[in-house]
């Protein structure tokens, strides 16, 4: 089957699907030839995990306290 790109428009038979998660809370999916994929996607999701990383940064690890010997 033949498609085209979401973005270029070009034809391709091997689309990438991705998902989008937009503001509004909807997720459409779309797709995308290798070159946009690789071009616009990659980066662009780099950069939202760099952002949502620094927006909420990851929790913690909590210390475990170590076992206090006792003489014997």
């Amino acid at each position: 089957m033949v498609t085209s790109c979401w973005e270029c428009e070009k034809l391709m038979r091997q689309p990438v699907t991705v998902t989008l998660v937009l503001p509004t809370g909807q997720s459409p999916q779309v797709q995308l030839c290798q070159s946009c994929y690789q071009a616009y996607y990659l980066p662009l999701a780099a950069e939202m995990s760099v952002e949502e990383t620094r927006q909420r940064p990851p929790a913690p690890m909590r210390a475990t306290p170590c076992a206090r010997r006792t003489p014997l």
